[in-house]
């Protein structure tokens, strides 16, 4: 049994987090309660995480291999357009509820280090 180097399994466990954290994101959106999320956010990180360890160690067979990586990456692949999708959405839209736009359309802002703005000469913020 040979040990990974550190970087070879951050950078599977990070793949898992992705997954569970796509997976949970789902099911939030179709109904399920924040309680409910947080055991399905446990249940799949010790599914996958384990899936991920034994397949590393080698303890799954080979011929199984690429249909556990068909299997991960047809399920990724939709949630991650999922993701980008609402990404841009949020970016266009301006961030949360718009305040992007308030922050821009601000007189007062940027302010500087000493509290006076651009509007406010010497009387300060």
């Amino acid at each position: 049994m040979e040990i990974q180097p550190f970087e070879t399994a951050a950078a599977g466990a990070l793949g898992v987090i992705a997954l569970v954290m796509g997976w949970v994101q789902l099911s939030k959106q179709l109904g399920v309660k924040d309680k409910q999320a947080v055991v399905l956010t446990l249940v799949l990180g010790v599914i996958l995480g384990s899936l991920r360890e034994a397949m590393a160690q080698g303890l799954i067979p080979p011929s199984f291999l690429p249909w556990i990586s068909v299997v991960i990456v047809g399920i990724g692949a939709p949630l991650s357009a999922m993701g980008l999708y609402k990404l841009g959405k949020f970016y266009t839209n301006g961030g949360p509820a718009g305040q992007q736009d308030n922050v821009r359309r601000d007189p007062t802002y940027p302010r500087r280090i000493d509290g006076e703005s651009p509007t406010t000469r010497g009387g300060g913020a």
